[in-house]
Parts: structure tokens; C-alpha cells; sequence
């Protein structure tokens, strides 16, 4: 995996997919054990980095907003 690698689909960039969310691309830089930790877990669990990073993402703990 090198510096320059992307996630998401391209070509659906700020769309409606034909899944129940809108995409919203952003773009991390990884130190080299990051990514290469990242496509290890994709090739053992056959999952693609887009999924296996959204997860971690809604697994994130946030305070409920103060309404």
C-alpha cells in the first residue's frame, strides 16, 4: 500500500449511492505501519479498508449532544 492509495468510490463523490448514507470523501495520511497494519486486517478478514475504517468510526465514543 503506498501513500497515494484511496478508499471509497470515486465516482460517487458527494451522491446518493444506492446504499442509505452520502458520501463524504476525506483523505488520512497513514504512517507506513498504519497502512500496511490496515491492508494486512483487510486480507485476513476479506473485507475492504472503507468498511473496516467506517466501523472504527461508529465505534468512536461521543457525548450526546446538549439540546
Amino acid at each position: 500500500m503506498d501513500s497515494t492509495t484511496t478508499y471509497g468510490n470515486v465516482n460517487n463523490k458527494n451522491k446518493m449511492t444506492n446504499k442509505k448514507w452520502a458520501v463524504k470523501r476525506i483523505t488520512v495520511n497513514l504512517a507506513a505501519q498504519e497502512a500496511e497494519k490496515l491492508e494486512k486486517y483487510c486480507q485476513q478478514t476479506g473485507r475492504p479498508a472503507t468498511d473496516v475504517i467506517r466501523e472504527l468510526i461508529r465505534s468512536l465514543p461521543v457525548a450526546e449532544d446538549a439540546k
